[in-house]
């Protein structure tokens, strides 16, 4: 789908079962030169899915990659909404993560020629959590000096886009739930050598130094909502809880996490329920999805806030959608320009 400037909501592809392309469109949404890449999670080849890209100004959809089980792995989850991998073009060349099937059915870490489909394993994940979120969770991707950094569960992996060579740091990042739910990145954001983020699992906030691989990880504190939007300004961190709306600050000299006022991110009776678009340090734009309260499929909206100006913005509203429009079941691409472009599940 296309957000056009006017509100107008476009629909670009619209995906069945009866072609290469499989259906059911998941994964993160990544743009690069004025084409679309993201996944579908059923059909295609194999009947899971595949890697797609969609050329903007053709308008043309086509396939990549088709997954299959023992070699690339695959996306094929039931909650595979959100909960999907983010991935990075570099060059002639697209770095991802699946989350089922490979040598361990963890999923594999891949890189994939955008023009011939051809792929390179650089690694069979091993390590990450199972249950019934399965898979690498959102597992969000920065690369910072011509290196990779891909956060899986509490596992970071790093791959020096020079040669492709991996090395893999455990984080040690806690949860509620420890390594079975919670422990898992799910948003961050660049600041020069760091990268900041948040956790699911009753959270925790961290800032990661790319310089000399330290981490600093906020106090644990089970009382905390989970966070998908997370911003910083004025040199606090600040996460939305989903859900609950709540704001939080994390203070990194005291390392103390409270609930703060600064930033109004809620428009009367809306609740957070997902933030899947990455905070953008240079304009301090983000976007985020709401719900009407506890009242999940009833009215959705995407919202965008101004970090610099503290200014919220309606972009979209849509009023009794389809529950296929559920916040949890947009993935959207935060480019901060018009159009905004979405992927419905």
């Amino acid at each position: 789908l296309m957000l056009t400037t006017s509100g107008v909501l476009l629909r670009l592809v619209q995906f069945n079962n009866t072609d290469s392309l499989g259906y059911n469109p998941i994964g993160s949404l990544t743009l690069d030169n004025g084409v679309l890449y993201f996944e579908s999670n059923f059909g295609s080849t194999n009947n899971l899915g595949g890697l797609l890209k969609y050329d903007i100004s053709s308008g043309v959809c086509s396939l990549v990659l088709a997954y299959d089980s023992a070699n690339t792995g695959y996306l094929q989850l039931a909650q595979a909404i959100y909960q999907t991998p983010e991935k990075r073009v570099v060059g002639s060349n697209i770095y991802l993560l699946t989350m089922q099937g490979g040598a361990n059915n963890k999923g594999c870490i891949l890189k994939v020629n955008i023009a011939t489909g051809a792929y390179t394993k650089i690694h069979d994940i091993s390590t990450f959590f199972t249950g019934t979120q399965n898979g690498a969770d959102r597992s969000p991707a920065e690369i910072v000096n011509n290196k990779y950094y891909l956060f899986v569960a509490r596992d970071l992996h790093i791959i020096d886009l020079t040669n492709d060579s991996l090395s893999i740091l455990d984080l040690g990042l806690q949860g509620l739930q420890t390594l079975t739910s919670g422990a898992r990145p799910i948003q961050t954001f660049i600041d020069g050598n760091f990268i900041y983020g948040t956790c699911g699992g009753r959270t925790q906030y961290f800032k990661f130094n790319t310089a000399n691989n330290t981490l600093l990880i906020s106090a644990f504190n089970a009382s905390i909502a989970d966070a998908f939007c997370c911003f910083k300004d004025n040199n606090f961190f600040y996460a939305l809880g989903r859900g609950n709306g709540r704001l939080y600050k994390w203070d990194e000299t005291t390392n103390t996490v409270t609930i703060s006022t600064d930033h109004n991110l809620n428009f009367s009776g809306e609740g957070l329920y997902n933030g899947n678009g990455n905070f953008d340090l240079s304009t301090g734009l983000f976007y985020y999805t709401s719900g009407t309260n506890s009242t999940y499929n009833n009215q959705k909206h995407l919202r965008k806030y101004n970090v610099f100006t503290k200014t919220l913005e309606k972009v979209y509203d849509q009023a009794n959608p389809p529950s296929s429009f559920a916040p949890d079941g947009v993935n959207f691409l935060d480019v901060n320009q018009a159009p905004i472009y979405l992927e419905l599940c």
